[in-house]
């Protein structure tokens, strides 16, 4: 019996030996913890997601032609305006971003809004303006960005605007004069939020 047992176990070992390895696909479940919770809202006509850290703009129902992209959502800074946000909102012509966390304004963001007129944004961390941003505003007189350094994407329809208004040495001067866009230099100044009102500070008065 012993020699038979022996004899079984050799067998086995040599067949082992002489099978070729298999590599087997491993399943990896995903818990729900690990994946950022994003949650939809609406806030006026703005429609935005919020996640763990950040709000961004996703879409608009306007009923009105102004829109103004608020700095804080729930507690939370807006910092991405997404692709398509406002794409084709044709009744918007004017924007004004009081967003001072504001990042990013993604491709195609405000593109086809047929009557958009002016442009303001006050956010000094302003990072990039995407593809065609702004294309296809066909009356989008005056741009005017408080960032030095945004990246924005080098092509004529991104912002094409009559006027850009910025800091002398921005990007967004570069921008206009690549283009051949006339520009304007602004003062450099902040906002204060008194009892709920903002007033825009120069160098020697407010609004």
């Amino acid at each position: 019996m012993k020699k038979q047992i022996t004899a079984i176990l050799t067998t086995a070992m040599m067949l082992c030996t002489s099978i070729p390895a298999v590599a087997v696909p491993l399943e990896i479940s995903v818990s729900a913890e690990n994946v950022s919770s994003i949650d939809v809202g609406k806030l006026g006509d703005l429609t935005y997601h919020k996640y763990d850290d950040h709000v961004e703009i996703i879409g608009c129902t306007l009923t009105s032609p102004h829109v103004a992209i608020p700095a804080m959502i729930d507690g939370l800074p807006v910092t991405v305006i997404a692709e398509g946000a406002f794409d084709g909102c044709t009744s918007l012509s004017s924007v004004f971003s009081y967003a001072s966390n504001l990042e990013v304004i993604s491709a195609n963001a405000f593109a086809g809004c047929t009557n958009l007129t002016d442009v303001v944004l006050q956010a000094r961390a302003l990072k990039e303006i995407g593809e065609r941003a702004f294309a296809d505003c066909p009356y989008l007189d005056s741009f005017s960005s408080m960032s030095d350094t945004c990246e924005i994407f080098d092509s004529p329809d991104t912002i094409p605007a009559k006027v850009i208004r910025a800091h002398e040495g921005s990007t967004a001067i570069a921008y206009a004069e690549k283009y051949g866009i006339a520009y304007e230099f602004t003062e450099p100044y902040d906002t204060v939020n008194v009892d709920g009102v903002v007033y825009i500070v120069y160098k020697d008065h407010a609004e």
